[in-house]
């Protein structure tokens, strides 16, 4: 079921992000692949998807990120989304539209 939701959340936030797949498993460090790619920890977190499932998961999806800079996304998200209500809003958007 996690892995569905992590599907899920990864397509919401290449379609808001408007980055490419390729561009947000690369470890491209373009700043909209960077803060896809931390949105997309910050909400997986948030559901109580595990950091080594997101790590299982990206790796299953061709992308091998290592625990702190998913720690470092986490963070740095909580921090936007705590202080602008724009990031606020998109990710509980985002939240709201899974279908699990």
């Amino acid at each position: 079921m996690k892995k569905e939701i992590f599907i899920q959340y990864l397509e919401a936030v290449l379609k808001l992000y408007g980055v490419e797949r390729t561009e947000l498993l690369s470890g491209n460090k373009k700043p909209d692949a960077i803060e896809a790619r931390q949105m997309l920890y910050y909400l997986c977190y948030q559901r109580q998807i595990k950091i080594c499932q997101i790590q299982r998961f990206m790796i299953e999806q061709g992308y091998d990120p290592k625990t702190p800079p998913i720690l470092q996304g986490i963070r740095r998200t909580t921090k936007k989304v705590d202080a602008d209500q724009d990031y606020q809003t998109v990710t509980e958007r985002i939240a709201n539209s899974i279908f699990i």
